[in-house]
């Protein structure tokens, strides 16, 4: 994730395809529905939190050191907690892959409700986040 993160940032800024108007890094963020300054953030805060994981440290309540640059629709849930990570996977996942984020957020939704002592406050998470992610209310999946 790093490297890729690293590759992507490292980009010449006035690095053109033959035939292409916009630069490479410009083509590649709009892959994912974005400008480049925005991908170059996310994976920048992706690659942290990854590391976070990868290597067993604790993500929930959480001061994020490295913030994702927010679209305007989501500056509401900026923040250093952890909240904007799901906002942003949401933002990638909902271009490049639809089907797998409702699987996701299915897996995520499961999980937190097995522990309904555990506050989401302290992650930023709004008291909507369900509505806010997209998660199908709990009738639509439930046996």
């Amino acid at each position: 994730m790093g490297t890729v993160s690293s590759l992507y940032g490292n980009l010449r800024e006035d690095l053109v395809i033959e035939g292409h108007a916009d630069t490479v890094a410009e083509e590649i963020a709009a892959a994912f529905g974005v400008s480049a300054p925005y991908l170059k953030s996310w994976l920048r805060h992706l690659t942290m939190v990854r590391n976070i994981c990868a290597h067993h440290n604790r993500f929930y309540n959480r001061l994020l050191k490295t913030r994702p640059r927010m679209l305007r629709r989501d500056k509401k849930w900026s923040s250093s907690r952890e909240f904007p990570t799901f906002i942003t996977l949401k933002r990638i996942y909902e271009v490049s892959w639809v089907d797998e984020w409702e699987e996701e957020l299915r897996a995520l939704d499961s999980l937190i409700s097995s522990y309904p002592s555990v506050s989401l406050r302290p992650m930023g998470f709004p008291s909507n986040w369900r509505e806010v992610l997209g998660v199908d209310p709990p009738s639509t999946h439930e046996s």
